[in-house]
């Protein structure tokens, strides 16, 4: 049977609790993504984060090769050579821990040095996927193994390699 809500104080408190559940998963889920990322990245940069909006919810999920920014070209956190940037977002109305979330690859490249133009771009390739946050930690987890791969096979031809400092290139 469902509850019904009979004050502002009452759903306020109900929001609450479930804010809390949500906020405490998604930190778990995103500390253990970010501890497959560090093992082999370990100077590399992660950054996931919770937003909320009108009932709706979406993490947002960025990675590069250079944890400290000021290292990075000009100061510049997109000019990471290892630019990849994932959301998971939830259906209207649902929460981030329910069962019918988005992954969708918004960025996803590492850029190489290219003969032809200034730069080039080597894709790390991620489809959209729907699931829950655990089957998306999963695919999520497949993806960092695909990304060391391609970055390793790149290694030499990684745009701004030759300036950056060699600790970000350690690769493991």
């Amino acid at each position: 049977m469902e509850k019904r809500v009979k004050s502002y104080d009452e759903f306020s408190k109900l929001f609450e609790n479930s804010s809390a559940v949500e906020n405490d998963t998604v930190g778990i889920f995103l500390d253990d993504l970010e501890t497959k990322f560090k093992k082999h990245f370990p100077n590399g940069y992660f950054s996931g984060n919770l937003k909320s909006f009108l009932g709706d919810s979406t993490i947002t999920i960025r990675i590069g090769l250079i944890s400290d920014e000021k290292d990075t070209p000009n100061g510049i956190r997109l000019n990471d050579p290892l630019n990849i940037v994932l959301n998971i977002s939830s259906e209207a109305g649902d929460t981030i821990i329910g069962n019918d979330l988005l992954l969708e690859p918004i960025s996803t490249s590492l850029s190489v040095n290219s003969s032809h133009t200034m730069t080039g771009r080597v894709k790390i390739p991620l489809r959209k996927t729907t699931g829950s946050l655990d089957k998306l930690g999963k695919t999520l987890y497949k993806y960092i193994d695909k990304m060391v791969t391609i970055v390793k096979d790149n290694i030499d031809d990684i745009y701004g390699g030759a300036d950056l400092d060699k600790k970000y290139l350690i690769i493991k």
